[in-house]
């Protein structure tokens, strides 16, 4: 699975990725480290970039200049809460799914997941705009 062509398909056509996802037996470990960790560090740079070296404004109260302290705090955060909420939503997925005639299967749960996510991930380079 090349990155940057998956994240390309489920952007540009998805029903044609989709099928080629629903072929696929990844297991989790590879869906973590070979797409998640690494699109989610799409936003987390844009965040970083937006308060660490930007700066933000208040509303009300004008613009704060950028710190790389508090930018590097909320990448990180920003970080740990794509990676957090990916294995939350195939949790509450794959917990749901008998409910919806489907069959409980946490690799595919994670995949639904992950993969529905791409957009967020990418369109996350939209964090840097103040």
């Amino acid at each position: 699975m090349n990155l940057v062509e998956r994240a390309k398909n489920i952007l540009i056509k998805p029903k044609d990725e989709w099928n080629v996802i629903s072929q696929e037996t990844t297991s989790v470990q590879k869906l973590v480290t070979g797409y998640l960790l690494i699109l989610a560090k799409i936003p987390a740079a844009a965040v970083f970039i937006r308060y660490g070296l930007i700066g933000y404004k208040i509303p009300f109260g004008g613009h704060v200049a950028g710190s790389v302290s508090f930018g590097l705090r909320h990448a990180i955060i920003s970080y740990i809460g794509s990676v957090g909420g990916a294995f939350l939503s195939a949790y509450i997925i794959d917990l749901l799914a008998p409910n919806f005639a489907s069959q409980k299967n946490f690799t595919r749960a994670m995949q639904l997941g992950v993969y529905s996510s791409t957009a967020m991930y990418v369109a996350g380079i939209f964090n840097m705009i103040p």
